[in-house]
């Protein structure tokens, strides 16, 4: 790997030798190429534009940025202030402490796992980026929000100590996860699983135009967990089908203005009311399952492959 330090500095000439003197309050700038180690880099770290970097037990006291088209690939590591993922850059954090947020603009992917988010993570498209993007959060906590406007959003046996929205995202599909505040999930093409997972703010599922699961199995996925809701729970203005049983429902279960009805099973504990129109979910269906996560996992890997050989390639820092 070359690492190179840079900071705003004056060049000064002495016996026809150059030195770069940084003022004191300037920021330290270390650009990552390769492959790195258990190593601490002062200030900020930088991977730039269409390098690949991978770190393995690095500590970065500063902020992280992957410009457009680069690959970070962070194991075992931590980073003590922001992460930001520009447009077609690739992060992927596995074993990862992570202070501040995680922004990404436009990015081929975010992929976390068994990672600590210390703050928010938000995903959001540029005008004219990359727009296939994704944001895979799975065994990972994020201590504040997870706000997706672009792309596919899968959570999986993960925390959130606030909101999950995937507003105009693709889709937004939950597993085995606890989402702290408000769960809502408006206007995706694709729609939506909520499954085996807790939501203790309100949920809502609004305008979208692919099926939607709430703790139900369905065309997407099979689901047989309990999911508990500690508030209101809403379907609106969907367009899809909309599959809901095997929950816990603390508020109401409000199903309005969907096309088609809104399908509930037997398994529904609602301890509020029942609003707005349902019809009864068959008892015996049989669904052809749709791995919609396969397509990406394999994207993801020949992305992530493509990265370690690049970072290879330029060669170790020590």
């Amino acid at each position: 790997m070359k690492l190179r330090s840079v900071a705003a500095a004056s060049v000064l000439t002495l016996g026809g030798a150059v030195f770069l003197a940084a003022p004191a309050h300037a920021g330290l700038v270390t650009y990552c190429d390769g492959e790195g180690g258990e190593v601490t880099v002062p200030g900020d770290l930088v991977v730039d534009e269409g390098k690949s970097c991978t770190l393995t037990g690095t500590t970065v006291q500063g902020d992280v940025e992957v410009r457009d088209s680069a690959n970070l690939i962070v194991t075992d590591g931590t980073v003590n202030g922001e992460l930001s993922v520009h447009d077609d850059g690739l992060l992927d954090a596995e074993d990862t402490e992570i202070a501040g947020n995680v922004i990404t603009h436009s990015a081929y992917g975010a992929y976390l796992e068994g990672s600590d988010i210390g703050a928010s993570v938000e995903s959001a498209a540029l005008p004219d980026g990359y727009e296939d993007g994704y944001l895979y959060a799975i065994s990972s906590t994020v201590g504040a929000s997870l706000n997706a406007t672009t792309g596919s959003v899968y959570v999986e046996s993960s925390r959130l100590g606030g909101d999950l929205v995937g507003d105009g995202a693709e889709y937004t599909d939950v597993y085995d996860s606890t989402v702290q505040g408000q769960l809502r999930v408006e206007d995706t093409a694709e729609g939506g699983v909520f499954c085996g997972g807790e939501v203790y703010g309100s949920a809502t599922y609004q305008d979208n135009a692919g099926v939607v699961q709430i703790g139900a199995s369905g065309p997407v996925a099979t689901c047989t967990a309990v999911s508990y809701w500690d508030e209101d729970v809403r379907a609106q203005g969907n367009t899809a089908d909309i599959y809901i049983d095997n929950n816990i429902i603390a508020g109401d279960l409000v199903a309005q203005d969907n096309d088609p009805v809104a399908l509930a099973g037997t398994n529904n504990r609602v301890r509020g009311a029942m609003i707005g129109d349902f019809e009864d979910m068959p008892t015996v269906q049989t669904f052809s399952i749709e791995d919609r996560t396969a397509d990406i996992e394999q994207q993801h890997e020949q992305r992530t492959t493509e990265a370690e050989s690049a970072a290879e390639e330029a060669g170790p820092a020590f």
